[in-house]
């Protein structure tokens, strides 16, 4: 009878406990719920203003607890941070080339869910300098201009030494052009994020009637070269003739009697 009682005791325990177990586990599980429930989510995109903005960092700190944290955009721009706790943040977004962000203009309420924060950044003037040569040598006289979709400007001219300077230039994509006449037009692109430099090696280009038909020269000493290269030849001739001549004068004299 003492054995069947135990056996009755212990089987009725492991019936109890989990009715005593089960509901804590059931309030864990309404907890996360809850929990996921409450959690914000904010989620955007960084540009110019026209154009997506890759590489940038979004700061994203709470204004209540101090809580920082950094995401890097793609490369369409985009950003997003999970997981925070509904309340007030400084956002904003910063790059190289770019002017820091008002502070003051970043705070944000965050609420729970999903949040849509599109930021802008606005691009510090950039500096392209450099120098264009020819045959290693500097080349004055260059016209150096900067363009792209919305901005174009008059054309700077390279100086004696060759150097040019174009300030004041907003951050982004560009096209450099150099052109000259007699020169070949060179064309490049460049981001601009700052101060950049950029020189450029010219080459000649199709020479019309003014120009000389040897690379590098005019058409006058062109002809000064060739000419000078034929006179060394008829030079060299008269002199191999003389020394055959001089070795055996009766050719010579073959040639008199004749």
């Amino acid at each position: 009878m003492r054995r069947i009682s135990l056996v009755v005791l212990v089987l009725a325990a492991l019936l109890l406990v989990p009715s005593f177990t089960s509901p804590a586990a059931a309030q864990t599980g309404e907890q996360d719920v809850v929990a996921s429930e409450t959690l914000a989510t904010i989620k955007g995109n960084v540009t110019d203003g026209d154009s997506p903005i890759a590489g940038a960092t979004v700061v994203v700190m709470s204004a209540e607890d101090g809580a920082f944290y950094n995401e890097t955009t793609g490369t369409d721009g985009s950003f997003s941070r999970e997981g925070l706790l509904p309340g007030i943040y400084i956002i904003y977004a910063k790059k190289e080339g770019y002017s820091p962000a008002d502070i003051s203009e970043s705070l944000r309420n965050v609420s729970a869910g999903e949040n849509i924060i599109d930021l802008t950044l606005t691009g510090q003037p950039s500096t392209l300098t450099g120098t264009v040569y020819f045959n290693q040598l500097p080349l004055a006289d260059v016209e150096v201009t900067v363009s792209s979709g919305n901005f174009s400007r008059p054309p700077v001219t390279t100086s004696s030494e060759g150097r040019y300077v174009i300030s004041n230039i907003p951050a982004g994509n560009y096209t450099v052009t150099f052109s000259k006449s007699g020169y070949r037009t060179v064309e490049t692109s460049i981001d601009m994020d700052g101060f950049k430099s950029l020189d450029m090696e010219m080459e000649r280009a199709g020479l019309p009637i003014s120009e000389g038909f040897l690379a590098g020269y005019d058409l006058a000493h062109s002809l000064m070269i060739v000419a000078l290269g034929m006179a060394v030849i008829i030079l060299v001739f008269a002199l191999l003739i003389r020394y055959r001549v001089k070795k055996r004068p009766e050719l010579l004299s073959k040639d008199e009697s004749d």
